[in-house]
C-alpha cells in the first residue's frame, strides 16, 4: 500500500488547514457551541475531531503551568 496523505481545510472560527498520514477521510459527529450559547452537532473531518480533543488536554496543561508560574 502506498502512503497517503489527507488533506483538510476547515472553517470553525478561523480558517484551519491540516495534513496527516494517519486519519481518513470519515466524518465524525462534534459538539459545537455556537455565539449565542446553542449547542449543536455538527460532522466534521476525523483528523479535525481528533485535534480538538488532543487540544483540550495541551490547553489545561498550559492553563495548570500558568497557575504555578504565579505562586
Amino acid at each position: 500500500m502506498k502512503d497517503c496523505l489527507l488533506f483538510v481545510k476547515w472553517q470553525d472560527t478561523k480558517e484551519v488547514i491540516m495534513l496527516s498520514n494517519f486519519h481518513k477521510s470519515n466524518l465524525v459527529p462534534v459538539n459545537k457551541t455556537l455565539k449565542d450559547g446553542l449547542k449543536i452537532s455538527v460532522s466534521c473531518p476525523e483528523m479535525v475531531a481528533s485535534y480538538r480533543e488532543i487540544m483540550g488536554g495541551v490547553d489545561l496543561a498550559n492553563q495548570m503551568m500558568g497557575e504555578l508560574d504565579c505562586k
